[in-house]
């Protein structure tokens, strides 16, 4: 019998909630749990995994105005969150993991309540009402256990997330928008008498009929257990970085995601290697960056050399392999030689 979980987080800190969320990945892979998490924040942005923040959002505004800035360990791009955004992660064994099962219980949860929504493309929920997206999704996976999170914009301030988040201007134009704006709406906007909580009961009924689960049960967390977690988030190493202003940038944008790569230059000596990506499944991209800048540090230049041979060992999708090399490749050609 496959064991449930249902938490609803009892703070708003942004740190706390994605520190217990990571806990209970780690739990769902020790149990074979299969887990329903819901969260609400203060406002703060949440970027990806391999993003930089310094490009994904306006950082002096962040500062002014108290906005958090935090880093998730799932990829895809940078979100504004307040507490009238509603967080869902749904946690399995990786034997277990689907994303058609996992979206069609919040797809499902919304339509129980007169909510009609469909999917766009492979991370976006939206309204069927007017086409606008009201969810918007992440997924990270290893050989045990896997995740899905999103958002549900219930009622989110749009003001202050048209301030501080920096929208590329490839991702609107890939909708034929002018502005974020323009591309999201606030449930409670278009379905005033609805409550969170309505949500949040829908998606925990349709999460127990989806995955056919007789008991849900308590669990406790340790505190002492829990402090290793959330030591990370705390930190603006993780979350902010060391690195903001780079000598040499590219942006291209692929099928599989939007990446910049970027080399931080001593004259014609390199120093500094990063590649940021909104992509939501890819591994080994922080491995290869701290394995280049590895070489780095202790003086070796032949950048190009040591790119080119640490992409073999550590990306093992050919076709990103490539295309990443092919950036390479304009790099040394167009702004290097």
């Amino acid at each position: 019998m496959t064991k449930g979980v249902i938490i609803i987080a009892d703070n708003y800190d942004v740190y706390q909630n994605l520190a217990l969320e990571e806990y209970l990945f780690d739990y769902a892979k020790k149990h074979s749990a299969v887990i329903l998490f819901f969260w609400i924040n203060e406002r703060a942005v949440v970027i990806g995994r391999h993003q930089n923040a310094y490009i994904e959002c306006n950082l002096t505004y962040a500062q002014e105005q108290g906005i958090k800035i935090a880093r998730r360990k799932t990829g895809g791009g940078a979100v504004y969150h307040d507490k009238g955004n509603l967080n869902y992660s749904i946690i399995t064994p990786r034997k277990l993991y689907d994303v058609s099962r996992s979206t069609k219980v919040i797809i499902d949860a919304l339509k129980d309540i007169g909510i009609e929504t469909y999917t766009d493309g492979r991370n976006d929920i939206c309204l069927l009402l007017n086409g606008k997206k009201i969810s918007g999704n992440a997924y990270h996976l290893d050989s045990t256990a896997a995740i899905h999170h999103g958002t549900i914009l219930y009622n989110v301030d749009f003001f202050i997330l048209d301030k501080v988040l920096n929208v590329p201007k490839y991702k609107l134009a890939k909708h034929g928008i002018r502005s974020v704006r323009s591309r999201v709406t606030n449930l409670k906007s278009n379905y005033p008498t609805i409550s969170i909580g309505q949500i949040i009961q829908s998606i925990r009924k349709n999460f127990v009929r989806e995955y056919g689960l007789v008991k849900i049960e308590e669990i406790s967390i340790p505190q002492a257990d829990f402090q290793s977690y959330i030591a990370i988030y705390n930190t603006e190493e993780w979350n902010i970085g060391l690195f903001r202003d780079y000598s040499i940038s590219l942006n291209k944008q692929f099928d599989w995601g939007n990446v910049i790569l970027c080399i931080a230059m001593n004259g014609t000596i390199p120093y500094h290697f990063s590649l940021v990506t909104d992509a939501l499944e890819i591994s080994g991209i922080m491995e290869l960056e701290s394995a280049i800048n590895a070489n780095l540090s202790i003086g070796k230049n032949n950048l190009y050399e040591i790119i080119k041979s640490n992409l073999k060992l550590y990306i093992k999708s050919e076709v990103i392999r490539q295309d990443l090399q092919y950036m390479v490749d304009i790099v040394y050609k167009e702004k290097i030689e």
